[in-house]
């Protein structure tokens, strides 16, 4: 018995060592299938007048508080806490979490209780008398599976590696959502400036027309197309006034759906706005590409996602191989056997040592087939990883050509305003000197107040594109507001639960 015991023990450890040459390496700092440039093809220019190049922004730091807006830093605070959309985010890291608690299940012995009570009685035919069995047996089983080549472990830091990925998205959303209610906030801005531009000009077209109609009642003009198209020069900026509470209810509703809540008191919160735009200075020094992979946290939940995949690989692969079970079995048994002759009790305490050992031999080729998908699994997380990458770096350069052709277009449409005022002027004069119908004069109004509202819509351009270069950057001022964030919310959650606890207790006495 202990040769043949040796000689199994012997085969299944030369099994183990064999097998062991399988199990694989896993990765811990999973890399895009991409070079990464050392520098942006595009550069920040920088003011002449400053020697050097602007400092980096802080990171960390939350952007929307750089543009100095009390009521702005209320209005994100507000969001990041009540977003519906970060509420599913929180739902979906705690379901993640619970997953890993699952799967980390499998790397501890599993204990169980039994206890059995039985009472029988029987005739024996030999000398007709009665026999009476009573019976008790109590187990507590515990059997464990002793992780050899790494299967629970690499399925439990998988499944950890997901649930960090999962607060890496919540991050991302997080980022968003402060994106989104700034852009919502200087939308509701613009719109306020916008109307007041169509006001002035509404002024500016009714005062033209007075005049118009003052010239033709006393005769100085002839002409009564001249009152017509200054009326409808007038009719235009009425329409555009009249769009304008239609464009702040859909603003409010859009910031309403940011905030999750309710237009009515999306609209009070953000009645507090200030007048104008923020002020625009110079790009700030967006630092070097590799900067971005630390930075945002797409790109890093893409990563964690490589990695966990890569453990699933390492799982299935020692999946394949030879698993060792034990198992111990400790219990009390207790016996009363009743006769005419009397009672036999019998009593004490039992247990059951043992141990398996599992080699697969043949499966029909599932287990190969679960590596193989594993491993596609792994190429495709590295694509989506890469294309994370260059989405990023992209968007960074993307916002840095918007912001400088933004700041472009607003110097020439500076310079051309003044040249359409000026043009106004001369074409003014010249009608009243009687040079000229009023078409020109028309003409010249026109394209100066056109200008002007372009120049009001580059503006808000421009502070779009600071947005979202601020937002392409990234940054980890998420991961302590999450996180202050899950503290304050337990304490409401066991509450909650103790609740419910009380309500079922309740119901059911």
């Amino acid at each position: 018995m202990t040769r043949t015991m040796t000689r199994a023990l012997s085969i299944a450890l030369a099994l183990t060592s064999v097998a062991g040459c399988y199990v694989r390496n896993p990765v811990d700092h999973a890399a895009p299938a991409v070079a990464i440039p050392a520098h942006y093809a595009t550069s920040v220019r920088t003011d002449p007048a400053n020697a050097s190049e602007p400092e980096t922004r802080d990171l960390d730091h939350r952007f929307w508080e750089q543009f100095n807006d009390p009521a702005l830093n209320a209005l994100v605070e507000a969001a990041l806490a009540s977003s519906l959309d970060l509420r599913s985010a929180s739902a979906r890291v705690a379901q993640a979490e619970a997953l890993a608690n699952q799967a980390r299940a499998a790397r501890w012995p599993t204990v169980s209780g039994s206890a059995s009570f039985g009472y029988g009685r029987s005739i024996n035919p030999a000398f007709g008398s009665a026999i009476n069995t009573m019976s008790f047996n109590a187990s507590l089983p515990v059997a464990y599976e002793v992780d050899v080549f790494g299967r629970a472990r690499g399925a439990t830091e998988a499944a950890d590696l997901d649930t960090e990925a999962g607060r890496l998205d919540r991050a991302t959303i997080a980022i968003s959502i402060a994106a989104q209610t700034t852009e919502a906030y200087f939308d509701l801005i613009n719109v306020s400036r916008r109307e007041a531009l169509f006001r002035e000009q509404h002024d500016v077209n009714e005062a033209f027309l007075s005049l118009l109609e003052l010239r033709f009642r006393e005769g100085l003009t002839n002409s009564p197309a001249d009152v017509h198209q200054q009326r409808q020069q007038l009719a235009v900026s009425d329409a555009q006034l009249a769009l304008i509470d239609g464009e702040v209810a859909l603003l409010t509703q859009r910031l309403a759906a940011i905030l999750g809540t309710t237009p009515g008191n999306a609209r009070a919160l953000s009645e507090a706005r200030a007048d104008s735009l923020p002020a625009i200075e110079d790009t700030p020094h967006p630092g070097v590409p590799a900067d971005v992979l630390q930075m945002r946290p797409d790109i890093r939940a893409a990563q964690r996602r490589v990695e966990a995949a890569d453990r699933r690989v390492s799982a299935a692969i020692a999946a394949r191989l030879p698993a060792i079970r034990l198992s111990f079995t400790p219990g009390y048994n207790w016996l009363r056997v009743g006769t005419d002759m009397g009672d036999r009790n019998s009593r004490g305490f039992v247990f059951n040592l043992g141990a398996g050992l599992t080699v697969p031999l043949w499966d029909g080729g599932r287990g190969r087939a679960t590596v193989e998908l594993s491993e596609a699994q792994v190429e495709e997380r590295i694509a989506t990883l890469s294309r994370t990458v260059l989405t990023a770096l992209i968007e960074v350069e993307g916002a840095i050509v918007q912001e400088r052709q933004a700041k472009i277009l607003l110097a020439q449409l500076a310079h051309q305003h003044e040249l359409a005022e000026a043009t106004l002027g001369s074409t003014q004069d010249r009608y009243r000197s009687g040079l000229h119908d009023y078409l020109p004069v028309l003409t010249a109004l026109r394209a100066k107040q056109g200008l002007e509202q372009q120049k009001l819509a580059s503006e808000r351009q421009l502070v779009s594109a600071r947005v979202q270069l601020l937002r392409s950057l990234g940054g980890t001022w998420p991961d302590a507001l999450l996180r202050d964030q899950d503290e304050a919310r337990e304490p409401l959650r066991r509450i909650e639960m103790d609740d419910v606890m009380i309500e079922d207790s309740g119901a059911n006495p």
